[in-house]
């Protein structure tokens, strides 16, 4: 499954359930939900997150290709 793919069913997640993920893989909890998405693609596609910039990795996601914002 592409990152892309994985993205797109991690919107279709409610922010409780992406929390319990997050959770289960001790990362953050915190943020909005680009946010918490973003904790989840990177850690499941770590060469992803090499290649993103440090200051704002889930805004990076978003302007990579074709993605919505889901920050709202």
């Amino acid at each position: 499954m592409s990152w892309r793919d994985r993205y797109q069913s991690y919107t279709q997640m409610t922010i409780s359930e992406l929390k319990e993920l997050l959770k289960s893989s001790n990362l953050p909890v915190s943020g909005k939900k680009v946010d918490l998405i973003s904790y989840l693609i990177f850690k499941d596609y770590p060469q992803l997150a090499a290649k993103a910039p440090t200051f704002n990795k889930a805004e990076w996601l978003i302007r990579m290709g074709t993605i919505p914002d889901y920050a709202a």
